[in-house]
């Protein structure tokens, strides 16, 4: 049985409804599912999820932070907000992105674990997040769905920089995924897993960024300049601002994989 706030239904686009007003709680009522699971984990920065705290006028133009950190990411100008859109993955909700971007209030992050659950079928130069607004002039972080630079990790005014590379178009499956973001401060522990896989990755950049902390917005869905838009779904975002363990890691992922149907190989 679905939980569901008052929402006003103003017309059908492509079979998804546009809603206006607030939709506090969307989530099932699942007892294979503890929604407090993030919260139980020291460290964390920023928690969106599409089933809470979306505020909705022309698209998504608040997606309120759930870590009680009060981080929400919003975007004023009409055409450039995400459309939610209700039974997406595993029956539950997302936020659809195409030529959209939401944005954060500023948020310090220097070691850092990034939870996101995310499916796309766009290929080409794609941006599924990023702390800066643009990491490769600024010091930041960002996760690319293209091989170049994959993900990185930038510091010391852009002279320190880690960065791995995936195969072209690794997340243009079209397939519902978790993806964990890790970072300790070296290059050698800077990783990534796909549903609980350590991907194998080829080195770009090599340097040791250190554990320097950096307080930017935290940018969802495109660059802000210049746009280099994600095309697909956005479901949940974690952010903490250490390294978590592995079992702590497998926490997370465990609960994001039951939310959402998506198998894990651990």
């Amino acid at each position: 049985m679905k939980r569901r706030d008052f929402i006003k239904r103003t017309g059908q686009v492509a079979g998804a409804s546009l809603l206006t007003g607030c939709i506090n709680s969307h989530d099932f009522w699942d007892p294979l599912v503890d929604e407090n699971t993030p919260a139980q984990i020291s460290g964390l920065s920023l928690w969106l999820k599409a089933g809470a705290g979306i505020t909705i006028a022309t698209g998504v133009s608040n997606w309120a932070d759930q870590s009680g950190n009060g981080n929400d990411a919003s975007q004023g100008t009409p055409a450039n907000q995400p459309i939610w859109v209700d039974n997406v993955i595993n029956g539950r909700p997302a936020l659809s992105f195409s030529s959209h971007l939401l944005t954060t209030t500023p948020i310090t992050i220097g070691i850092f674990t990034i939870f996101c659950v995310f499916q796309s079928s766009a290929t080409g130069p794609s941006l599924i997040y990023e702390h800066s607004a643009d990491t490769n002039s600024n010091d930041g972080l960002y996760l690319w769905n293209t091989t170049t630079y994959t993900f990185l990790v930038s510091r010391n005014i852009v002279t320190t920089q880690s960065s791995k590379d995936l195969s072209l178009n690794w997340a243009a499956d079209n397939i519902a995924k978790i993806t964990t973001h890790r970072f300790d401060g070296t290059h050698a522990n800077h990783t990534l897993h796909i549903n609980g896989i350590l991907q194998t990755l080829t080195d770009a950049l090599t340097a040791n960024p250190g554990t320097t902390t950096v307080t930017d917005n935290f940018y969802i869905g495109n660059r802000f300049a210049p746009p280099q838009p994600f095309g697909g779904y956005i479901a949940e975002i974690i952010v903490y601002n250490t390294a978590l363990s592995d079992s702590e890691r497998q926490t997370v992922e465990n609960y994001l994989s039951v939310k959402y149907g998506i198998s894990l190989t651990i």
